[in-house]
């Protein structure tokens, strides 16, 4: 069985709720993400993950948050 681990991610330029939101949905749906919760006051993004997918969901989550954002 594989551990969760926490990611701790800095999303900038980021002041649209609904854009917090799209982000939000689309990481969670990517295999191996347990929880996701974006701060937009503190420009903020956590993820629990499965860690033998880390590296993986680090990579495409910057990249839905760069796309929206």
């Amino acid at each position: 069985m594989s551990k969760s681990i926490k990611i701790n991610m800095s999303v900038k330029n980021l002041d649209c709720a609904n854009c917090a939101l799209k982000i939000e949905n689309e990481i969670s749906q990517l295999d191996g993400v347990e929880l996701v919760s974006l701060n937009l006051m503190s420009d903020s993004l956590k993820i629990v993950v499965d860690e033998k997918k880390k590296d993986e969901i680090i990579k495409k989550s910057q990249l839905i948050a760069d796309r929206i954002e």
